[in-house]
């Protein structure tokens, strides 16, 4: 059983991976992340640890709805397969909900507990 208080405690706890990022930089809402600039201290982290030049990359992600929707319709007509974004098998399959987080503590570090509260997919 997941301890809901637990998780929101490992809100603070830092990942032994990669850099420690603030998170309340970040703010949630229902469209998802809204960016704010980096810190000095996360630009020098990319360039040492990934070698790259904050101010000149660029990154771009567009949404992947239509190509989901192609794929699980494919997979479901060749296959029977049913494909469903997280939020929603977890909230209309018993067993998806079931299985969810038992192979990853949500309480084991700031990121995952995040993710458990707040994410979507």
């Amino acid at each position: 059983m997941i301890d809901l208080e637990e998780v929101k405690r490992a809100l603070e706890k830092p990942s032994p991976y990669g850099p420690d990022i603030d998170l309340s930089r970040y703010k949630i809402d229902e469209g998802g992340i809204i960016y704010r600039e980096p810190s000095q201290e996360i630009i020098e982290s990319a360039r040492e640890k990934v070698g790259i030049s904050v101010e000149q990359a660029t990154y771009l992600q567009v949404g992947e709805t239509v190509f989901a929707r192609a794929m699980a319709e494919k997979l479901f007509k060749e296959y029977n397969v049913v494909v469903k974004p997280l939020f929603k098998a977890l909230k209309e399959d018993k067993l998806a909900e079931k299985l969810a987080w038992t192979l990853l503590r949500p309480d084991q570090d700031k990121y995952t507990a995040y993710a458990y509260l707040y994410g979507k997919e």
